[in-house]
């Protein structure tokens, strides 16, 4: 967790970020949502990668569509995506909003996603962190 949530709110940047786009969409985007899908799943990466939920909005201040758990630590050169599986606690929110078929999988993040993500999280302390899947 960190001490307090990340926002980013500059539509320049979330622009690139859209949760309609890659598997299970009309869309064939290799890199999409915060992930490098061109790579295909890959194994759960090591547990000393911190963890980190994030949660996409239909607005700002709006519900919750889809989350997602993004795992990196400073020193990585590759961070991690996890849409969450059946199990897990995302879920059932995610596939109302779109199945794109590969849930319960972690993916390399996307670079474009890891240039804005990594250096807020790195601003802000973090503490313990969440384990999914």
């Amino acid at each position: 967790d960190l001490k307090a949530p990340i926002e980013i709110s500059d539509a320049k940047i979330l622009a690139n970020f859209q949760v309609w786009t890659g598997p299970g969409t009309s869309g064939a985007d290799r890199q999409s949502l915060i992930i490098d899908w061109s790579q295909g799943p890959v194994r759960k990466p090591p547990e000393s990668l911190r963890r980190y939920q994030v949660s996409f909005h239909t607005d700002p201040n709006e519900q919750i569509v889809y989350v997602v758990y993004y795992a990196f630590s400073p020193g990585a050169v590759q961070g991690y995506v996890y849409l969450p599986g059946d199990s897990d606690e995302w879920a059932g929110l995610n596939v109302r909003s779109i199945w794109r078929g590969v849930e319960g999988k972690w993916f390399p993040a996307w670079s474009a996603w890891e240039r804005v993500a990594r250096p807020l999280i790195e601003k802000v302390s973090p503490t313990d962190s969440i384990q999914p899947g």
